[in-house]
């Protein structure tokens, strides 16, 4: 299913979910004071933060390696 989302377009989704659960709380009567505000940050930041450091290109194959070193390129060397 994540397959079908690029990096930047699940961080943004993540970031619309964190505000309008912050609007929800707000209208419910939340308060929002510094240990919440601290909270809120740390909660639309951590988990894109972990997803950058987690989420990586994938590698190359050992057949990938393998074809790259036998062929080289078709301009040759000088």
């Amino acid at each position: 299913m994540l397959k079908n989302f690029s990096r930047p377009q699940l961080i943004a989704a993540w970031f619309a979910v964190i505000v309008v659960l912050f609007a929800v709380t707000v209208v419910w009567g939340g308060v929002p004071s510094v240990s919440t505000g601290v909270f809120w940050l740390l909660a639309c930041l951590g988990p894109p933060v972990v997803m950058l450091f987690v989420w990586r290109a994938p590698t190359q194959t050992v057949a990938e390696l393998l074809y790259d070193a036998n062929h080289p390129d078709k301009d040759g060397r000088p």
